[in-house]
């Protein structure tokens, strides 16, 4: 930091005097490139680096700016998880699995007859 820097943080200055410095100062390579960010990196970093203050103000605009948009920090206590008390079902009979297996055989015949008989466009599905 720079004696400014620190004279103006010590005095407890808000420093958005030095970001609008910098807004300014950024300005000015681009009305002379006629607004083209690339071609006005080059002298806008030059002037950067002969103004710590300035650059300086353009980190803290930007930590502030991160600090911001970070996610505040979150701690999780580890908590005691009570098992469940599931109810499964019986297992099935012999005799239940077969009456399933004939009223599902019953379903699939009937299915066959409906797409057998059935007729698009006037015409029979052979």
């Amino acid at each position: 930091m720079t004696a400014l820097k620190d004279a103006m943080t010590k005095a407890r200055i808000d420093t958005k005097l030095a970001a609008q410095r910098v807004t300014m100062a950024a300005a000015a390579p681009l009305r002379k490139t006629g607004s083209d960010a690339l071609k006005a990196v080059p002298k806008f970093s030059r002037m950067l680096r002969k103004r710590p203050h300035l650059f300086d103000a353009l980190v803290l605009d930007y930590l502030r700016r991160v600090a911001a948009d970070m996610p505040a920090d979150v701690s999780v206590r580890a908590h005691k998880v009570r098992a469940h008390k599931r109810h499964h079902p019986r297992p099935r009979t012999q005799d239940e699995k077969d009456a399933a297996l004939r009223a599902a055989g019953r379903e699939n015949l009937a299915l066959r007859s409906v797409f057998d008989s059935r007729k698009i466009d006037g015409l029979a599905n052979d």
